[in-house]
């Protein structure tokens, strides 16, 4: 039967031409993508110039992939990840009124890469690596949400900061990766901090990105 990837997949090719799923947002998503028109390294910092490159390329890939989890809310086989997400947004109010915990970035994330749903477990932004070849989405996105994927919440403990950002290292390991934070927040040495840490996006990019 294949998983629930692999259902959507078929799904979103055989409606193409037809007006059975609504492909708006995918369109949108892969437009936004093509038009970024980043290739080699260097088009990546020339398209990125005045932004710090760790950050506006996540950035960018997180709404390009929110536009085409639109589309694929709307089919039967993504029920599972609209019962789920629904359920989370009326209890938490990320963003509030009232004051939520929870931030829009945290929530972005957790719904596009940690919820998991159907018969297989996947997650929205497994379902679109597996369909992004099949729309012929440029290499750069597909590489930045495939390192989204793989990221996972986790406990860092604060070691320093320094012109640029900050130290941080994950607790129950030794290495310690430098950050750009884009909130701004440098905190204070020795804080434990609770946040995602993505690698690089581009091997001209040093610095890792710290998010939610």
């Amino acid at each position: 039967m294949g998983s629930v990837a692999d259902k959507i997949a078929r799904k979103l090719l055989s409606s193409r031409g037809s007006k059975v799923v609504d492909l708006a947002g995918w369109r949108e998503g892969r437009a936004m993508a093509l038009e970024a028109g980043f290739g080699d390294d260097g088009q990546v910092l020339d398209k990125l110039a005045g932004h710090d490159p760790c950050h506006a390329l996540y950035a960018l890939a997180e709404n390009v992939v929110s536009l085409m989890a639109e589309s694929i809310s709307g089919m039967r086989e993504a029920k599972g990840f609209v019962r789920i997400v629904s359920a989370a947004e009326t209890e938490y109010l990320p963003a509030g009124p009232p004051m939520s915990p929870l931030t829009v970035s945290y929530f972005a994330m957790w719904a596009l890469f940690d919820v998991r749903f159907g018969s297989s477990r996947e997650t929205m932004g497994s379902c679109i690596l597996r369909i992004a070849p099949e729309f012929d989405c440029p290499s750069w996105l597909v590489d930045a949400v495939e390192r989204m994927r793989q990221s996972r919440m986790g406990f860092f403990v604060q070691c320093g900061s320094d012109s640029e950002g900050v130290l941080l290292r994950e607790v129950g390991t030794r290495e310690t990766v430098p950050c750009t934070v884009p909130a701004g927040y440098a905190g204070c040495e020795g804080e434990i901090w609770f946040v995602r840490v993505l690698p690089p996006p581009n091997r001209l990019c040093r610095r890792h990105i710290q998010t939610v």
